[in-house]
């Protein structure tokens, strides 16, 4: 009877033991959709895990990202709270600037575009600005009735019938290059992209680090493989 009695306490003992050794590990990845594992367990991001306490490797790693790993320590009935920021791989990084490379000749001939196009709109409205001013002009000298009247409605009328004339031909040439190019840089900026496709490949989503050690005290030597399994 003694014998079994005691058998129960140590398992009520053990029991409260185990219960008591865990602690929570909440992990705030950037970005947000990364995979994480501590040790060989999942864990799933911005939410709390309960975690036996101990020592841990965490890892995460994300598509265009490189692995991330560090040590975790989780203590008994205690939050751990892990912020960390993946960054991008430099294959990633590569790629993403031969993109902007790529689009650099469609940007060019948008922005000259726009701005010749723009230009041709400005000038356009001074244009007829002109033109309105030398239709006035004109009925002023044709219905003037005193001589200085007439001589400067048909003086201010020739200024602006000269201003229209020249706003015209700038209107025009800004209109015209606008087109040419919208045209011509347009088509060169798609043969440039078409013959300098970009592909972005994947970095291998799995660490293979080998790592020797040796320690002079014991004379012992290790070989440590880690593997981040997909």
């Amino acid at each position: 009877m003694k014998k079994q009695f005691l058998t129960v306490i140590c398992i009520i003992f053990i029991s409260f033991s185990y219960g008591q050794n865990k602690g929570y590990l909440v992990a705030y990845p950037k970005p947000k959709d990364a995979i994480i594992r501590l040790d060989t367990t999942k864990i799933i991001p911005y939410k709390a895990s309960q975690i036996d306490t101990g020592q841990y490797i965490l890892k995460a790693w994300a598509p265009t990202y490189n692995l991330f790993i560090d040590t975790i320590s989780i203590s008994n009935n205690q939050y751990t709270h892990s912020k960390f920021k993946l960054r991008h791989t430099n294959n990633y990084l590569k790629y993403r600037a031969a993109v902007r490379k790529q689009k650099r000749g469609f940007r060019i001939t948008s922005g000259a575009t726009l701005i010749f196009a723009g230009l041709g709109i400005a000038l356009h409205t001074k244009t007829i600005a002109f033109e309105k001013d030398a239709k006035s002009y004109k009925a002023s000298y044709l219905g003037g009735v005193s001589l200085n009247d007439i001589e400067k409605a048909k003086a201010d009328y020739k200024k602006s019938l000269d201003d229209f004339k020249s706003y015209r031909t700038y209107r025009n040439t800004s209109f015209i290059a606008a087109t040419g190019i919208g045209i011509i840089g347009g088509y060169l900026s798609y043969k440039y992209y078409k013959n300098h496709q970009v592909e972005y490949k994947e970095d291998v989503p799995q660490l293979s680090s080998i790592t020797p050690s040796f320690d002079p005290i014991s004379n012992t030597g290790t070989l440590t493989a880690i593997f981040l399994i997909k």
